[in-house]
């Protein structure tokens, strides 16, 4: 049996529709997704989508393109909330008496990232993918009882090989968080610390790059923070902090983007700034604007608090890529061969770490009034650091 994935097309606001029906976008998104079917020779023989409008139009559009009028039918448990166990059972059903057939499933984030660790047996259900507007995934059986991802589209009908390994490298990066390896416990401590002591009764935090939000969510004394904003340009790993976020109450506001073009488009000003092992990743050459942007979405007096790995003084980054793997390689036994690899090729293409007296004077030429190192971890890789306005 094959099973295609499909996510609604652009759906209009509420303001404008109440129903959320598709855009005109949102139909032709629909159809080009529906014409890489077609140049690909599949035709699905069972078509099922959510109850909502915007399911059932994209389902509708696809139909057409592929001459399969009247094919398309609602299913329950496809909500974008719903739990993918029903829908599990019913794939499993369906490809035990039909093993010939071609089900396309049209739904909705955050369902399809959970039906698809479902399929997969993802360890600790954890998505392994991702859907954009009209994007499509092929999965198959593997003869193990579950299913695997053989390929996915965009309507403009570019292969997303890149999601898969993007989220192997995720998961290598929760397990090094597991065990501490990135110093992740020292550094949110230290946060607590800091908010504990901070002058003002209530702040407002700005996480860029939250990922899942689980320390953080830890971290805030909800007492104290008037409102929480996290920005991560992975959809799937911002339906993950919503989660986590949950056990803290004040008003959160999540955003899916970039955060460098989140910084250089929106005019929010905010006490506290939050980056975690994300400003490594901006070359040398970029880190005084992008410092500067930090800056102007600061309330006077605020703060950026960066924890990033961080050069000795005077070493070279080469000499630094040496000292970081041969901690990879003889303190963080728990890590498999193959994930230490993943990690050490992310960071030799990836990391571009400074020292604190660069950072110092980066933050100088930003306008930041002082520099200080607030925490350090066990290995010396990585430092909090703190930028005060």
């Amino acid at each position: 049996m094959e099973l295609y994935l499909m996510r609604h097309g652009e759906a209009l606001s509420a303001s404008k529709d109440p129903l959320r029906g598709l855009s005109s976008e949102g139909r032709s998104q629909a159809r080009r997704t529906a014409g890489i079917l077609k140049e690909r020779g599949i035709r699905p023989t069972h078509i099922w989508h959510s109850s909502k409008l915007r399911a059932k139009e994209t389902a509708l559009e696809v139909s057409r393109v592929l001459s399969l009028a009247d094919m398309p039918r609602q299913e329950e448990g496809l909500d974008p909330d719903d739990q993918p166990d029903r829908t599990v059972m019913a794939v499993d059903a369906l490809a035990c008496e039909q093993p010939e057939a071609r089900l396309l499933i049209v739904s909705h984030l955050p369902f399809l990232p959970h039906l698809v660790a479902a399929l997969e047996n993802s360890p600790g259900g954890l998505p392994t993918t991702e859907f954009p507007e009209a994007g499509i995934a092929c999965l198959s059986p593997n003869g193990r009882g579950t299913w695997r991802i053989e390929w996915q589209a965009t309507p403009d009908g570019e292969i997303a090989e890149t999601v898969q390994a993007f989220f192997e490298h995720w998961k290598t990066y929760q397990k090094a968080m597991d065990c501490d390896y990135l110093g992740h416990r020292g550094a949110y401590e230290t946060l607590g610390r800091f908010l504990a002591r901070h002058p003002k009764r209530t702040l407002s935090l700005l996480d860029l790059g939250c990922g899942d939000a689980g320390f953080m969510s830890r971290t805030l004394p909800s007492a104290r923070i008037s409102k929480y904003h996290g920005v991560d340009q992975s959809e799937i790993v911002l339906e993950m902090a919503k989660k986590e976020m949950g056990r803290v109450a004040c008003p959160q506001v999540f955003t899916a983007s970039d955060f460098e073009v989140y910084l250089n488009e929106s005019p929010e000003k905010v006490d506290l700034v939050w980056i975690g092992l994300s400003m490594h990743h901006v070359p040398s050459e970029g880190k005084a604007d992008f410092l500067a942007a930090c800056r102007r979405h600061l309330n006077p007096g605020g703060s950026l608090l960066v924890y990033e790995p961080m050069r000795v003084h005077a070493e070279t980054r080469e000499a630094y890529l040496a000292r970081w793997e041969e901690v990879c390689r003889t303190h963080w036994p728990l890590l498999e061969d193959g994930e230490k690899k993943r990690l050490t090729a992310h960071v030799r293409e990836s990391d571009f770490p400074e020292d604190l007296r660069t950072c110092q004077a980066l933050g100088q030429k930003a306008g930041f009034k002082s520099v200080e190192s607030l925490y350090q971890d066990p290995y010396k890789i990585h430092e909090l650091v703190c930028f005060h306005a």
